[in-house]
């Protein structure tokens, strides 16, 4: 991600199975402010400078972790084996893998992967 990835502001934000990495200074990653209910989780977060923070700093969270990623590149952030992302979503049933696992963190875990 890069710029605000996520922005909410008197609302309910629900952020889950994402992966915000290497946003660098300046970069707000989180915008949230204001009144309405937060659920920030199964999300990893590594290497993000914010230069401001509004509200709260919503690292906390169940089932968020901090490491690299490991993509196989930075173009389409496919995950290699043994990335820390890797069945480490929501445990839910309902964000499980098409194939019925556990969901990986990023755009193509899920039960609506990008292609």
């Amino acid at each position: 991600t890069r710029g605000v990835a996520v922005k909410a502001i008197d609302t309910n934000l629900v952020a889950k199975n994402n992966i915000f990495y290497n946003n660098g200074y300046g970069q707000e990653t989180v915008y949230f402010s204001g009144t309405g209910n937060l659920d920030f989780s199964y999300n990893n977060m590594l290497d993000n400078t914010v230069q401001e923070t509004y509200g709260i700093t919503p690292w906390p969270g169940t089932g968020n972790i901090f490491e690299d990623p490991l993509f196989l590149d930075t173009n389409y952030f496919h995950l290699q084996l043994g990335s820390p992302c890797i069945n480490a979503g929501d445990p839910d049933p309902q964000h499980n893998d098409t194939d019925g696992s556990r969901n990986d963190m990023g755009v193509y875990g899920g039960p609506f992967p990008l292609p």
